[in-house]
């Protein structure tokens, strides 16, 4: 599901295109996101046919002045635009070719099945920024896959999503400005809330919450604490009687904080021992 085409040929492509690269991309601002259109719309007038994502950075850069004066973009919201547009670019996920012919984005129903475990390596990206992008954009997707299928009456399997390592998509600082985290959260947010109707829940693993974006984590309604550090206790809002046991209890036992009508409550709970286990080959060498 990494692969999108490029679909920029004619004045008729841009109000898609434009919703792929906003949909695809949350870290344009939204003044940015607003004048995406206006830019490129200047831009095939003034004579451009960028042929793919490194070309249209190139000739944004190319007729900069130009579209500033036709259109009266800000400075800065065209600078956010160019600086989004190359960070596509350079992820490699547009225009991506198989056997000669580009490949699309794979549709939702081909890789969720019922009964199934289907695991998304987000490493194949490389860096964060397009990690995370990539994860808010299939988020988004699958919630409404979820709820288009219902509306019209086809039968969709109760899916959850895990996230792993969330404290690396949604972090308390870095690659995540203001805008950007609003954004995210109403995404999470809808997920939250409408969730339940579609079948779908969403579940965020970190070994340190406090290095979760405290948006993000005030959205998860229910916490199961394992063992944690103390410099976490702070973040996750346990009561005192709670906090010497959930810094000292075994591996296998957690902490169930979950709202209860009008109030939280909380419970302790046992989990049996993994299928699996982690081995630290490198210790054997």
């Amino acid at each position: 599901p990494y692969a999108f085409t490029y679909t920029l040929r004619s004045p008729d492509d841009i109000p898609s295109f434009c919703q792929k690269l906003r949909s695809v991309n949350p870290f344009f601002t939204s003044r940015a996101r607003a004048a995406l259109p206006l830019a490129i719309t200047a831009l095939l007038e003034l004579g451009s046919e960028p042929g793919d994502m490194e070309e249209l950075f190139s000739e944004l850069n190319a007729y900069y002045d130009d579209i500033r004066r036709e259109t009266k973009i800000h400075k800065e919201t065209l600078d956010n635009i160019i600086r989004n547009i190359h960070l596509l670019a350079s992820w490699g996920i547009f225009g991506v070719e198989l056997d000669g012919s580009q490949v699309g984005e794979a549709p939702v129903s081909s890789f969720v099945d019922a009964g199934v475990l289907t695991a998304v390596d987000l490493s194949l990206l490389r860096d964060l920024e397009p990690q995370a992008a990539f994860l808010i954009h299939t988020l988004d997707r699958v919630f409404w896959w979820k709820r288009l299928s219902r509306q019209r009456n086809v039968d969709t399997p109760p899916l959850f999503i895990a996230v792993d390592e969330a404290h690396n998509y949604f972090p308390q600082g870095g690659i995540l400005g203001e805008e950007v985290i609003t954004l995210i959260a109403g995404k999470l947010q809808r997920i939250a809330r409408e969730g339940r109707k579609e079948r779908l829940g969403l579940i965020l693993a970190t070994q340190f919450p406090r290095d979760v974006h405290s948006v993000v984590r005030s959205l998860c309604n229910t916490k199961i604490v394992f063992r944690v550090d103390k410099t976490d206790l702070t973040v996750l809002d346990l009561p005192v009687e709670y906090e010497r046991v959930a810094t000292s209890m075994d591996d296998l036992t957690a902490i169930v904080k979950s709202p209860v009508g009008l109030r939280l409550g909380y419970a302790t709970m046992k989990v049996p021992l993994p299928v699996t286990e982690h081995v630290d080959l490198s210790a054997r060498a």
